[in-house]
């Protein structure tokens, strides 16, 4: 099994140590949501800068600027040069917001003090099976994230990031012709959908989310010029979801246990033709003793909404549940798989 060797040990790493690493990962996690949350990268910008000047403008204190930027310069976010003076790496390029694939969002978003507080009653969910907002705040994530504007907007903008290269997978790995109008069910400020209509111009959409939502995707449409193509539509996905000839559900069904998955998949299954499709784009759990991430990420929907990453034969009983037949299962270049349902004869 690979082993990513922070400590600056040379030679093989100790079982022992690669533990105590492991055990230490939020040293890297914070340190590289301090920096997103401060906006480091983009003062670096293309430039070699004092961690003073970076500190100035930012607001912070100079030497725990630098200490914080020292240490992404171990990780190797930023290089350290002579008299305290910083540039950004190839990897710390994507913590720039002006990146249109930046890491930034995603990086508030894991490092936010919810999502932190969650975490930290991992050992309480995994006896309740409750999940961590439900310990902590008495809600689950999404009943929180109405709750509250700004810790929404984290989510949202996260979201945007996650939706980015994942949307050019599924364009590239799916054939799209025979839909006339899909549904981007859960989609958000409609990143995923607006990649999906780019790629596929005889195609119309629906982006069905919350009402948090709407703002976003309405400025998403306008800076993309697809308005006349696409709608923003405002609803709760276990009550219905709008007609279509298809749904695509990204990183949904993961959030939810069985019972309400299957109450989504159903209404997916009530909103299309016979003929229609329904494509549920997941990370797909390998089999025992295959290392993957997948079974981390798995970790993170037990502890935030108190959802689950599922195995490719826990998705035939969930689709067989809802009324669907499971068609196909395509692959993507990334983490990613469509799993394609049709409505059950």
């Amino acid at each position: 099994m690979p082993y990513n060797n922070v400590l600056g040990i040379e030679g093989d790493v100790p079982p022992q140590l690669q533990l105590y690493e492991m055990i230490c990962g939020k040293w890297v996690s914070q340190t590289i949501f301090a920096a997103a949350e401060l906006g480091i990268a983009d003062q670096l910008g293309d430039a070699t800068r004092s961690a003073d000047k970076v500190a100035q403008a930012v607001g912070a204190q100079a030497d725990a600027t630098y200490r914080l930027m020292r240490a992404l310069g171990s990780l190797g976010v930023l290089e350290e040069h002579d008299n305290r003076r910083f540039s950004l790496t190839e990897i710390g390029q994507f913590l720039r917001s002006d990146n249109h694939a930046s890491m930034r969002p995603y990086a508030r978003f894991i490092g936010y003090e919810s999502n932190w507080r969650a975490w930290e009653v991992l050992d309480e969910t995994v006896r309740t099976g409750k999940s961590g907002y439900e310990i902590v705040y008495g809600m689950n994530l999404f009943e929180y994230l109405s709750n509250h504007p700004q810790a929404a907007k984290i989510f949202n903008e996260a979201m945007v990031t996650t939706n980015h290269s994942a949307a050019v997978q599924v364009a590239n790995a799916y054939d799209f012709s025979e839909i006339q109008t899909l549904v981007d069910v859960g989609g958000g400020q409609g990143a995923l959908l607006a990649a999906l209509l780019d790629a596929n111009p005889g195609m119309r959409g629906i982006i069905y989310d919350m009402e948090h939502a709407a703002e976003g995707a309405h400025q998403l449409l306008a800076e993309r010029d697809l308005g006349q193509r696409c709608e923003f539509a405002s609803g709760d996905f276990f009550k219905d979801v709008p007609q279509a000839d298809g749904c695509i559900l990204k990183y949904i069904i993961h959030d939810w246990d069985n019972e309400h998955a299957i109450r989504i998949l159903r209404n997916c299954v009530d909103a299309i033709p016979a003929s229609g499709k329904v494509l549920v784009v997941e990370r797909i759990v390998p089999p025992p003793g295959q290392s993957d991430a997948s079974k981390l990420v798995d970790i993170e929907m037990l502890a935030l909404p108190g959802g689950i990453e599922r195995t490719i034969d826990e998705f035939q009983e969930l689709f067989e549940q809802a009324s669907l037949q499971l068609t196909q299962v395509v692959p993507t270049e990334g983490f990613y798989s469509i799993i394609e349902g049709a409505p059950a004869s």
